[in-house]
């Protein structure tokens, strides 16, 4: 395995979020931290896309609002069985209310120390 390079801790989570770019998409955060998030999609963006996208934390009933750069992604594919593996996009959050990324980072670590 190879050494992690992420500024931020991450926790895998299974949350819908809407984003757009010239259309409006709901998929799913797969993963998430106070620096990005990986959505899944069967559609895929070009790295540098800025995207607009919302999400709403476990325990919370306001979306937070981000504005964020595609920095990767994953085409879908097919396996060795024959299924469909999704593919998704790395984002990194270009901005985001401070109160809002102190909520993610909060909720990261509440997450980290549970696993």
């Amino acid at each position: 395995m190879g050494i992690e390079k992420r500024r931020h801790p991450r926790v895998d989570v299974d949350w819908p979020v809407t984003y757009s770019v010239e259309a409006q998409f709901v998929e799913k955060i797969t993963n998430i931290s106070a620096g990005g998030a990986y959505i899944q999609s069967h559609r895929p963006l070009w790295a540098d896309t800025v995207i607009h996208m919302a999400f709403t934390l476990p325990g919370q009933s306001t979306p937070i609002p981000v504005k964020a750069k595609v920095m990767w992604v994953v085409e879908t594919s097919i396996d060795d069985n024959g299924d469909i593996v999704p593919g998704g996009i790395g984002v990194q959050f270009l901005e985001v209310l401070e109160k809002d990324r102190k909520a993610i980072e909060d909720f990261v670590e509440k997450s980290d120390n549970k696993s």
